[in-house]
C-alpha cells in the first residue's frame, strides 16, 4: 500500500501597495482641495461690509451662494466617486494578483487568474463602499461649511471667525482623508485576498502582525503567527475578524497551501 505524505508550503504575505494607497489619497486630497479653494473663493468675493446697514443682506448673499455652491458639488459626485472608486478597487486586485501569481509559480503552481463571478462580485461590493467614503469626504466638509456660513449670517460673526471655522472643517476632512485611504487599502486588499483564496481552494492562513501602528491592538499582536480558518478568521476582541477587516487594521496573513 503506498503512503502518501502531506505536504505544506507557507506563502509570504502580501502587503497592500504603497503607491496605489498614495495615490488614492492624493485624489481624495486633491477632492476635497477642490471643494474648500471654491468655497474660500466665494468667501472671499461675497463678505462684504462696507455699510453697517447692509451688513445683513451681504452676508445673506453669502449663505445663499455658499447654499449654490453645495448644490453644485452634490449634483458633481454622482459620477465622479464611481470613477475613483472602480480605478482604485481594480489597481488593488491588479496588484495582488500579480503578486499572487508571481509567488505560487516560484513554488511550483502555474495558475492562472481570472475575474470569477466570486472576484467580480468582491470587486462591486469594494466599489459600492468606497463610492460612499469618497461622496463623504467633500460632503460632510460642506455641511459643516453650510452651517458656519449660516451660522455667522445670523449671529453676525466677524470674517476671521468665519475663516477660522471653515479652516477647522477642512483640517478635519484632511484627517479623515488620509484615514479612509490608508484604512480602505487594507480592506480592499483584505477582501481580494479572500475572494481569491476561497476561489484557490485555499483554507488557512497565518496571522501576520504589521508591527507599524504606535498604539496596537494586544489581540493582534497575540495573534501573529497563529493559524486560522479563513473562512472565519479569528476570534479577536469579541468577534470573528480577518486581517486588515478592522478599522485602521494593518495585519496580513500567509496562505497556507496543503496536498
Amino acid at each position: 500500500m503506498t503512503t502518501f505524505k502531506r505536504k505544506r508550503v507557507v506563502l509570504p504575505d502580501f502587503r497592500p501597495n504603497a503607491g496605489i494607497r498614495a495615490a488614492y489619497h492624493s485624489e481624495l486630497a486633491r477632492l476635497l482641495r477642490s471643494a474648500r479653494n471654491e468655497v474660500m473663493q466665494a468667501v472671499a468675493h461675497n463678505w462684504q461690509a462696507p455699510q453697517p446697514v447692509a451688513m445683513d443682506a451681504a452676508r445673506d448673499i453669502l449663505g445663499r451662494v455658499i447654499d449654490a455652491i453645495i448644490a453644485k458639488w452634490m449634483t458633481s459626485l454622482n459620477d465622479l466617486p464611481q470613477k475613483m472608486a472602480r480605478r482604485f478597487v481594480g489597481q488593488t486586485a491588479g496588484a495582488l494578483d500579480r503578486g499572487l501569481s508571481a509567488t505560487l509559480k516560484k513554488s511550483g503552481f502555474a495558475v492562472n487568474l481570472q475575474l470569477t463571478p466570486a472576484t467580480k462580485e468582491a470587486m462591486r461590493a469594494s466599489v459600492g463602499v468606497n463610492v460612499g467614503l469618497i461622496k463623504s469626504i467633500p460632503g460632510e466638509y460642506l455641511g459643516d461649511v453650510q452651517k458656519y456660513v449660516w451660522e455667522s449670517v445670523e449671529a453676525g460673526f466677524d470674517l476671521k471667525t468665519l475663516t477660522d471655522n471653515l479652516e477647522h472643517a477642512y483640517h478635519i476632512g484632511r484627517n479623515r482623508a488620509k484615514l479612509i485611504a490608508r484604512d480602505q487599502s487594507n480592506k480592499v486588499h483584505a477582501v481580494m485576498e479572500q475572494a481569491r483564496r476561497q476561489e484557490l481552494g485555499i483554507k488557512k492562513a497565518i496571522w501576520r502582525h504589521s508591527a507599524a501602528a504606535k498604539e496596537p491592538r494586544q489581540s493582534h499582536v497575540k495573534a501573529n503567527g497563529k493559524e486560522f480558518d479563513i473562512d472565519k478568521g479569528m476570534y479577536l476582541d469579541g468577534e470573528w475578524v480577518l486581517p486588515g477587516q478592522a478599522i485602521n487594521c494593518g495585519c496580513t496573513s500567509s496562505s497556507v497551501l496543503e496536498w
